[in-house]
């Protein structure tokens, strides 16, 4: 059960276990035997490959990434929504920023001479991408743990590791493909673990980590900002070996879309909302949700909400209030502040539900802050009777939701709402129910067309779509051919 550090002494190295952990996650996330395919990912696993090619940061008609939808000399065809155009002619830049393509550089320079060159091989560059970001996250776990022992001992500190891997969108999300959200719980994770102690050195690599982290996703500013503020606070004055580690990537950050886009402060993924907004509601305005409707869709909506699709999380708002009376806890309000900061945000956001995705995508950057804001509820009530079905029920309902996403969910599905309407006289007709349209953006809030009813009810036919559906994905990626992805495509983040 959890106690108090200073109840017990630690191991000396939970080093074995967090290999365990590790390794176990790893193999979890790659049991499917599948990619998550979604054009999300696609400037992230290409930006590598032009890197290594062509030593340069943009992409240009010709590349693989661009040769379906901008033919080099063909100015006709659309933008794909993943692109912003730069300030240079004929060269753009992948709309959620360069952070996740560069932390897979070093994967991606080994597949490429173990390939001999990764152009002309989707399939190396796409489960290539899966490689990284599953790493990435079994890492993430690895520093929970690592952060969880400061409170737990090492058989709590590994259980919690393991539902953080297994229970949250972590697995069935940040794992499956290179997004933005792998890299980001990793530095997320380690600047958690990092900060658990003192010294220039673990205040140099944990402001390196969550500058590193803002790169990857600039949204991640708002729940930074208050663990950097907290340890101005703690220091009295600034931390100055924090700031030398995290200026270098905020430095880059702000360099590269002034290069690029003209300003900066503005990022490829600002531009890509505003134009996406005008398209959905008339309006670029990005914060027109009602606060009260957006975070009742992120928390408890039957196709999108954090306790719906990780009741477990119930857990860590309790453990908000024990940690905000108890001051054994303090070292965990800033990160309090930092979520509730990014729970408001993304109310406010005008696509709350974050597009074509399964489950809190919006959220899942807290998932490893969540996670440890469960511990002062873990020890706080470990002599309750309920606690322990209470984790039983929690955990396993968790686990199951995310096996679901990661065997049966793919970008378009249930999010398309794709049927089909018999016409007698020239038969069935597609119909669709897209869920960024607002004509079926009720769909969000119904239980019997949830997207978890609607995966359960179809499964066989949903896992063969799947499968049949990375097929094609490769096979239109090799040919140079693949669906065209216009401006107006659902934008997923």
């Amino acid at each position: 059960m959890p106690h108090d550090a200073d109840a017990s002494p630690r191991p000396r190295s939970p080093a074995r276990r967090s290999a365990l952990v590790f390794f176990a996650l790893l193999a979890a996330y790659h049991v499917n035997g599948d990619f998550l395919v979604g054009h999300d990912a696609t400037p992230n696993v290409y930006l590598p490959v032009v890197i290594l090619d062509e030593g340069r940061f943009t992409f240009a008609p010709g590349d693989p990434l661009l040769s379906w939808a901008l033919p080099a000399g063909d100015a006709t065809r659309p933008l794909p929504y993943y692109l912003v155009e730069t300030r240079r002619p004929d060269a753009f830049v992948g709309a959620y920023g360069p952070g996740p393509g560069l932390v897979a550089l070093p994967v991606f320079a080994v597949l490429s001479r173990a390939s001999g060159g990764l152009a002309e091989r989707p399939a190396w560059i796409w489960y290539g991408g899966k490689l990284v970001a599953s790493l990435l996250t079994a890492a993430s776990a690895v520093f929970v743990l690592l952060a969880a022992r400061r409170w737990l001992p090492l058989e709590a500190a590994s259980g919690l590791a393991l539902f953080y891997g297994l229970g949250t969108s972590a697995f069935a999300t940040a794992s499956q493909a290179l997004t933005q959200h792998a890299p980001v719980l990793f530095f997320l994770a380690a600047a958690l673990w990092l900060l658990d102690g003192a010294g220039r050195r673990r205040d140099l690599a944990a402001g390196l980590a969550l500058g590193a982290a803002v790169v990857c996703r600039p949204h991640c500013a708002v729940l930074v900002a208050p663990v950097a503020l907290a340890l101005a606070w703690r220091r009295r004055g600034v931390p100055w070996t924090f700031v030398c580690g995290a200026l270098p990537m905020i430095a880059f950050l702000l360099a590269f879309d002034q290069h690029y886009l003209g300003h900066p402060f503005r990022t490829g993924q600002s531009l890509l909302g505003e134009r996406f907004a005008l398209r959905t509601t008339g309006s670029a305005d990005l914060w027109q949700t009602p606060l009260l409707e957006g975070l009742a869709g992120l928390l408890i909506s039957p196709s999108r909400g954090l306790l719906v699709y990780t009741p477990a999380f119930a857990l860590a708002f309790a453990g908000i209030g024990v940690a905000w009376r108890d001051a054994r806890w303090r070292a965990l309000r800033p990160w309090s502040l930092g979520c509730g900061l990014l729970l408001l945000l993304s109310a406010k956001y005008f696509n709350w539900w974050g597009g074509w995705s399964f489950g809190y995508r919006y959220l899942l950057d807290a998932a490893p802050v969540l996670t440890l804001l469960m511990v002062p509820a873990l020890v706080r009530f470990a002599g309750r009777r309920w606690l322990r079905p209470a984790l039983v029920v929690g955990t396993t309902a968790s686990i199951g939701v995310q096996l679901v996403g990661a065997f049966l969910y793919d970008v378009s599905g249930w999010n398309a709402g794709v049927t089909e309407r018999a016409r007698p006289e020239r038969g069935p007709r597609l119909e669709m129910r897209d869920v960024d349209d607002p004509a079926h953006r009720a769909r969000l809030w119904s239980i019997a067309d949830s997207q978890l009813v609607h995966a359960l009810r179809l499964a066989p036919e949903l896992r063969r779509s799947k499968r049949a559906g990375m097929a094609r994905w490769l096979d239109d990626s090799a040919s140079r051919v693949g669906p065209n992805t216009p401006l107006d495509a659902p934008a997923q983040e």
